[in-house]
């Protein structure tokens, strides 16, 4: 069982985490050479770190007596999930004109309900493959940053106790959803101008405020709370 203090710093640390993670794309624009196609595609691979851990949640709760229940949703989340990101990411192929590029996608092939999971196995190899330079060093951070909130507060918190399976449906889309329609839209109105580094960073920027937002209100912190706590 963890103290207060060390509940608190855990609580405290996460979104620092989080923005920290958030920072490699102002690095990608400022050294790599970025624009917001390359910013883009990589804030979309974060959906794939959500789906991941989330899915490590709803199996978490695979417990007598509800674990039919938690089996049967994880199955079900994978093939809505990522059905929903096969759709965004062939939506972002579409709208930023990156079907132009040559992939070779391996020949997979998957039944019933894991039939999305070809979907967004096909998703993910085109735009990983055309992935901006030293992308993966963004990703890594993403997934310590996520996989530190998945510990801290999830299975050490005692989110795992007061949260449900079916809240543990619906809660990646509260967290994306609304992020990415600005990311999307504000990046196509960027790419328009040329990819300007002002507005870049002015979208980087955005993209930390949301979703750290999204964070606190996950986690039911107020921005005043987390400060007491660090």
């Amino acid at each position: 069982m963890l103290n207060n203090t060390t509940a608190g710093m855990k609580t405290a640390l996460s979104p620092i985490f989080l923005i920290a993670a958030n920072l490699l794309p102002l690095v990608g624009v400022l050294a790599w050479g970025w624009d917001v196609t390359s910013v883009v595609i990589f804030y979309w691979t974060e959906n794939l770190i959500v789906g991941f851990y989330n899915l490590l949640k709803i199996l978490s709760k695979a417990v007598a007596p509800a674990a039919g229940k938690a089996l049967f949703m994880s199955v079900f989340f994978l093939a809505h999930y990522g059905g929903f990101c096969a759709g965004h990411g062939l939506f972002l192929i579409e709208m930023f004109d990156l079907q132009t590029q040559t992939v070779a996608i391996p020949d997979s092939t998957w039944f019933g309900p894991f039939a999305f999971v070809q979907l967004i196995w096909e998703a993910a190899h085109y735009i990983l493959a055309i992935s901006p330079t030293y992308w993966l060093w963004g990703f890594g951070a993403m997934f310590v940053s996520h996989g530190f909130s998945f510990l801290s507060n999830w299975w050490f918190g005692g989110e795992r106790k007061a949260t449900e399976v079916d809240q543990l449906m619906i809660e990646p889309y509260k967290r994306i959803v609304i992020m990415h329609v600005v990311i999307i839209f504000g990046g196509l109105g960027i790419q328009a101008l040329g990819s300007p580094i002002p507005l870049l960073l002015l979208l980087i920027g955005l993209k930390i405020a949301i979703d750290l937002r999204a964070h606190l209100h996950e986690h039911n912190l107020t921005w005043r709370e987390l400060v007491r706590i660090g």
